[in-house]
């Protein structure tokens, strides 16, 4: 009977030893992370792929880094498309804003949203456009020469001159910005002069279409050839 109660008694000791020791090792961690500059944990994350930076003359408010850390922090969990655009509209004005309309976009053309990808493109663009700041400036080169780069993917002629004339004032503060810009260009000139040739991803998806639906596909060999529109085929052609 002694011997049980001594070995409880031992248990009970270690469990509450246990207990305290675990106790001290949240409090501990819970300290660690208090210390831990919110700020400086966003510009210091990788999480979209590419740091974010903030911009404008006032640095970025407790509960704005708070919220966005929040969203860096959970980028496994499905919402956080969802908890990304919700900040923008509730900070449509924040430090942060210009950079994640940046990653944000990047992530929409890269997973095939291109309409919300374009409309980050511009949101963005139109907050740092006139930003002559070093962050500003950098932005403003990476958001200029991803959204043409998409555009001249997409065709879209027109807003590609309309950029093209403000990028060719602007001076590129990187060699990859510059490059990239100045393809998105050659795009455009080639779109102008050879459309039949520019305009063809249409041609090889009807194509596709053809290939799949009939078993012998010699006749759609020609259709390659065929100098494609700028507005496409219609049914009748």
């Amino acid at each position: 009977m002694k011997t049980h109660l001594l070995k409880t008694k031992r248990f009970v000791t270690g469990l509450l030893f246990g207990l305290a020791f675990v106790g001290q090792h949240i409090d501990y961690c819970l300290a660690q992370t208090n210390q831990i500059d919110p700020q400086e944990a966003i510009l210091q994350s990788p999480g979209f792929g590419q740091s974010l930076i903030w911009v404008g003359d006032n640095e970025p408010g407790a509960t704005e880094n708070l919220e966005l850390l929040d969203i860096l922090n959970h980028l496994d969990q499905p919402t956080w498309p969802s908890a990304t655009e919700q900040f923008l509209k509730n900070h449509p004005s924040s430090p942060w804003t210009a950079s994640l309309h940046l990653a944000y976009a990047s992530f929409c053309r890269e997973t095939g949203r291109t309409t919300k990808a374009l409309e980050h493109w511009e949101s963005g663009w139109s907050l740092v456009k006139d930003d002559s700041s070093k962050n500003g400036k950098k932005l403003g080169d990476e958001i200029l020469s991803g959204w043409m780069s998409q555009l001249s993917s997409l065709g879209r002629v027109e807003k590609l001159k309309e950029l093209v004339a403000v990028g060719e004032k602007r001076s590129f503060s990187s060699n990859q910005h510059r490059e990239q810009f100045f393809a998105a260009k050659d795009a455009l000139y080639r779109m102008q002069l050879h459309p039949g040739i520019s305009y063809r991803c249409g041609t090889f998806a009807l194509k596709s279409v053809g290939l799949r639906l009939q078993t012998n596909g010699v006749s759609l060999e020609s259709l390659v050839s065929e100098a494609s529109p700028t507005n496409g085929f219609s049914v009748s052609d």
